[in-house]
């Protein structure tokens, strides 16, 4: 679905103001709040309140035609209507590095050892994953018609301390903060 529970939300936005990234990428951006939420704390936090003053590049991927509103064409700089899959193997987009990647509510819709794979891809110094921490119906059907609702894995906290991760949330929902150069594939 394009949304999530709050549980997890502070928690993001005090780690966008910690690490004062200067690009970001929402993958898998559904409703485009944590978009919102980053041109928020990238550049208006900073001062940069009008559009023509922004400074950060904030883009989005989203594989679902249909949750792309005018939002999207607000607080993104590019937004990207593509799968995750072939985004992260566009090879013209190689060469880019964001500091910051948005990996909200996303992980669970892989297979587990592909979602361990895209995560490896994500060409960001840090990745903010979040996903449910309780057990989601796993034979749960398309919402909304986008098959890629899908619900094909579970994450646990342990899965992401062993490969290095920092949990900064874990609620109903788990966050954690992954650092790309000490992180261990899952």
């Amino acid at each position: 679905m394009p949304t999530s529970a709050p549980d997890c939300m502070s928690e993001v936005c005090k780690t966008i103001i910690k690490l004062r990234p200067r690009s970001a990428l929402d993958l898998g951006a559904g409703f485009g709040k944590y978009g919102v939420l980053l041109r928020e704390y990238m550049d208006h936090w900073w001062g940069r309140v009008e559009p023509q003053d922004w400074e950060a590049r904030v883009d989005a991927v989203e594989v679902f035609p249909r949750y792309v509103t005018d939002l999207y064409y607000t607080v993104y700089s590019n937004v990207y209507l593509t799968d995750i899959r072939s985004f992260l193997a566009d090879k013209a987009r190689e060469s880019f590095t964001y500091d910051l990647c948005y990996f909200g509510d996303v992980i669970e819709h892989f297979p587990k050892q592909e979602a361990w794979e895209v995560l490896g891809k994500i060409p960001a110094k840090y990745v903010l994953v979040q996903t449910p921490n309780f057990d989601t119906n796993p034979n749960r059907g398309a919402l909304h018609g986008n098959e890629a609702e899908r619900h094909l894995s579970r994450f646990y906290p342990e899965d992401f301390q062993r490969s290095g991760a920092k949990i900064l949330c874990s609620g109903r929902l788990l966050l954690v903060l992954v650092d790309k150069e000490a992180w261990k594939c899952g």
